[in-house]
């Protein structure tokens, strides 16, 4: 058990998060907040091509990784910490602009329009 207000410090000492997901329809519909609680913390993360990790990638610090490819994607960035260290600050550059303030004038106008209709 971890307490909520703890589970940043304990995800900022994974050296690499995992999000595998199977491709079926019930994935297709959930978010990539796994993808950015990872990246919050400044972690690295490795996750399937389903659903809402589609179009996520190295500018987001992390990589998809296809079902049959997970030892090699895991080995490599266990066996090469430069490159984790790189993806670990994209990962955390991601974060910052994921926040409600960043997208709040864009929600803004979204509600807006919504209501004018």
């Amino acid at each position: 058990m971890v307490e909520f207000t703890d589970l940043p410090d304990r995800i900022g000492g994974f050296d690499i998060g995992i999000a595998p997901l199977a491709d079926i329809a019930w994935n297709h519909a959930r978010s990539d907040i796994k993808l950015k609680e990872y990246a919050a913390s400044g972690v690295p993360w490795l996750a399937s091509p389903v659903g809402p990790y589609l179009g996520l990638g190295e500018g987001e610090g992390g990589r998809l990784v296809p079902d049959d490819g997970w030892f090699e994607a895991l080995d490599r960035l266990v066996s090469r910490p430069r490159e984790r260290r790189k993806l670990s600050k994209k990962a955390s550059a991601w974060a910052k602009r994921q926040t409600v303030d960043a997208a709040a004038e864009r929600w803004e106008r979204v509600f807006s329009e919504a209501a004018a209709a």
